[in-house]
C-alpha cells in the first residue's frame, strides 16, 4: 500500500512529465526484475509447469488488457484529478480488475 501511495504521489510530483505509458513500461520492467529471481527458484523446486495455448492466451489478455490498459487509464485519471482525489476512486481497482478479467 506504501509503494501504491508513493506511485501516485509520484505520478504528480514527477520533476519530468513522464506519460502513462512510458510510466506503465518502466513499472512493468522493475516488477519484471523483482520477480525474475522468484520465478527461478519456482522453476527450481517444481519445475517448469505445463502451459497450454488457452492459458498462454488467458495470461496474455489479462497483463495487457487487464492490467496494463488499466494503468495507463488510472495514470491518466491521476494526471487529471490529481493523487489526493483519484485516492477515493482506488477501491474500484479490484472491482474493475474482476470485471475486465
Amino acid at each position: 500500500m506504501t509503494a501504491w501511495a508513493y506511485y501516485n504521489v509520484a505520478l504528480r510530483d514527477s520533476p519530468v512529465k513522464i506519460d502513462g505509458t512510458t510510466m506503465t513500461t518502466i513499472i512493468a520492467v522493475l516488477g519484471v526484475m523483482i520477480i525474475t529471481p522468484l520465478l527461478a527458484l519456482e522453476v527450481a523446486f517444481r519445475g517448469v509447469p505445463a502451459l497450454s495455448g488457452e492459458v498462454m492466451l488467458a495470461v496474455l489478455y489479462i497483463g495487457l488488457f487487464a492490467s496494463g490498459l488499466s494503468y495507463v487509464l488510472w495514470n491518466r485519471g491521476v494526471a487529471a484529478i490529481g493523487a489526493i482525489h483519484a485516492a477515493q476512486f482506488m477501491n474500484l481497482v479490484p472491482l474493475f480488475g474482476v470485471l475486465t478479467g
